[in-house]
């Protein structure tokens, strides 16, 4: 039942990251959306703590909370300007070579032991990810070599995503007993003033944004699919070692932003990304047989 949560959290994760795909297309004020993202987002955590019956306060949820916010707000508003400046297939590979902090960070930290078999299936994830980013190069707009500013910001990007990616495992670490919604609620908690004062300076440069409907919708979607990354992520920490739990949720966040493109862009294979697929796959069944 695990394993099916590490993927599930993979899968959410991809779903997740369509949200700059539907931005970008329908030109929504960025500023205002991550407004309406921080408010549902602590609604939705706080709605699910009461459902679960969790604590509204601990010492760790509070302040690894707070981390989690502000880093989600930063990485986000990032992701926005990186993705506008910077062809998709290297924003995207780098981003995912992110999750190589956590990973580390389970190993030399908390020191979980690697089989010679997961280790081998873990160097295959991360081979596979450059062929998807290659793979998806072809055709799409944007300059293939960043210039020092964008260059910069996606590497902050990168080290902020693998930081808000870390501070799960410390607190499935630290606090094993403590609610998984009380950790996200301090987080809506936090971006809320950080995303409110972003929208109050561009509307004050810019003026008011005409309402659609869209720009109600797109953010309950950000926040439902931002909440079940984080929480399904928490849960398989709570069972399974990191060192396993993010190269696995890597490979399935991978394919399954690689099956949405052809189903839901209608985007064609290449070579490269077939390529990446198998060898995605080996890994996968590698490091998923240590779990069996």
């Amino acid at each position: 039942m695990t394993i099916w949560i590490v993927f599930c959290s993979g899968i959410v994760s991809a779903l997740a990251g369509l949200t700059y795909n539907f931005c970008h297309k329908h030109r929504f004020p960025v500023d205002l959306l991550l407004f309406l993202f921080a408010i549902f987002y602590t609604l939705f955590a706080a709605l699910y703590l009461l459902v679960f019956d969790e604590a509204f306060y601990s010492r760790w949820a509070m302040s690894l909370g707070i981390c989690a916010g502000v880093t989600t707000a930063t990485v986000i508003r990032l992701l926005f300007i990186v993705t506008t400046r910077v062809k998709l297939n290297i924003s995207w590979t780098v981003i995912q070579f992110s999750v190589l902090i956590p990973f580390f960070l389970s190993v030399a930290l908390f020191r979980e032991a690697l089989t010679a078999r997961t280790l081998v299936g873990v160097v295959f994830i991360f081979i596979a990810i450059p062929f998807f980013g290659l793979g998806k190069g072809k055709g799409r707009a944007g300059p293939s070599i960043p210039n020092l500013t964008s260059g910069l910001l996606l590497f902050v990007s990168a080290i902020l995503t693998g930081v808000l990616l870390s501070i799960p495992k410390l607190y499935a670490y630290f606090e094993p007993e403590g609610g998984t919604f009380t950790l996200l609620f301090y987080a809506g908690l936090a971006m809320i003033p950080m995303t409110m004062t972003l929208h109050l300076l561009r509307t004050h440069r810019e003026g008011v944004y005409g309402f659609r409907p869209g720009i109600v919708i797109l953010p309950i979607y950000m926040a439902l699919a931002n909440l079940g990354t984080i929480a399904l992520l928490l849960t398989a920490l709570l069972s399974i070692d990191g060192s396993v739990v993010y190269p696995l949720r890597t490979v399935v966040n991978v394919l399954s932003i690689f099956l949405l493109s052809f189903v839901l862009f209608r985007e064609k294979a290449t070579v490269l990304e077939v390529v990446g697929v198998v060898i995605a796959l080996v890994g996968l069944v590698l490091v998923s047989a240590t779990m069996g």
